[in-house]
Parts: C-alpha cells; structure tokens; sequence
C-alpha cells in the first residue's frame, strides 16, 4: 500500500509540474476534500456531498488548465457532476443502508430517510437542467444533445424505479450511472468533431 501510494504521489508531483497556476491551486484545494472523505463517513451526516465536492475538482482542474480561466459553464458543469455524483452514490448507498446504521457509519440514504428517491431525483434533475444550460451556453450541437437525451431518459427512469417501491437494484442503477457518463463523454467528443469537421 505504502508503496502504490508513493509511486501515485510521485506521477501526481510530476503532473503537477506541468500546471498552471490556477489549476495547479486547484488541485491543492481538493487535496483536504479528498483526505476528509474517508473519515466524514462517521461524523457527518451526508458524506457523500464530500465526494461529490472532490468530483467536482475533476471539471475545474482540467478546464483551468486548458482555458486559463474559470468561465461560467465551467462552474455550471462543476455544479451538474456535484449533484449527479450525489444522486447516484445515494443509490449505491442505499445498498448499505442497515449494515450502515449497524456500525454507525452515517450516509446520504440514512439521512434522507424515506425522503431519498425524491432528493435523488431532484439531483438527477437539477444535474439535467444544468448540463442543458452549458450546453446551450457553449453552442453545442445535436451529438451532444442526443447523448443528453439518452441521460435524462435514464435518470428518469430510475426515479421511477426508485419511487415504485419495489425491490431497488441499486448496483446495477450505479453501473448505468456509470454507462451514462460514457454517453455524455461520446456526445462531448462527437459535438467537437462535427463542429471541427462541419462548423468551422
């Protein structure tokens, strides 16, 4: 263990190198969020919001490195990945929910209680609204509004499983989750392509 995390604190140091500033900040203001996580788990209530702000980390650094700026979409998109990552790690959180309770380690689906198919359609919303505005802010075309589509059909199918109050198959709605990004990552690549190819 002391050796893979020595040789990642290494690759991270030599990428690091090669920042900009503000990226380079940025990665710093994420290091606490991210040794935080692990321990929040037994005294604060949603740990899974402290994930979700490191998440997040993952749209600012990149964009900060490209654009040397931190423009609007990129704090909306930041947004869109804090509150989908809330959403979909509440459903994987629901797979644990009375091992949880029995050894006191605190979770977003302990504490929404009966309350959490709602909150994590509300994030899957909020997550869609605002992927929509960034798209709409930065001219995106129809990859990756189809890519778009494809997640809100399946955010919204979920909810409607997790409101039916049936057996909930948390690990495979996570793993959609999962297959949800991949889409949206295609619809992002294939807009800047036919834009490149079609637009300029």
């Amino acid at each position: 263990g002391v050796v893979v995390l020595a040789i990642a604190g290494g690759c991270a140091l030599l990428a690091a190198a090669y920042l900009q500033p503000l990226s380079l900040g940025l990665c710093l203001a994420a290091i606490p969020i991210i040794v935080f996580y692990p321990a929040c788990k037994r005294f604060f209530p949603v740990p899974q919001l402290v994930l979700s702000l490191a998440w997040s980390f993952a749209v600012l650094v990149p964009w900060a490195a490209l654009t040397q700026n931190l423009a609007r979409p990129a704090w909306e998109l930041a947004a869109a990945v804090l509150v989908w990552t809330l959403g979909f790690d509440t459903i994987y959180a629901l797979n644990d929910r009375e091992d949880d309770v029995r050894v006191g380690i605190r979770s977003s689906a302990i504490f929404f209680g009966d309350r959490t198919p709602v909150v994590i359609g509300l994030c899957f919303a909020i997550a869609a609204a605002l992927l929509g505005i960034v798209g709409r802010e930065l001219d995106l075309v129809w990859p990756y509004w189809g890519a778009w589509a494809i997640a809100v059909v399946l955010w919204g199918r979920q909810y409607q499983q997790l409101r039916g109050g049936g057996p909930i198959p948390a690990g495979q709605m996570f793993q959609e989750n999962a297959i949800a990004g991949g889409v949206l990552l295609l619809g992002a690549v294939g807009d800047s392509l036919w834009q490149a190819i079609f637009l300029s």
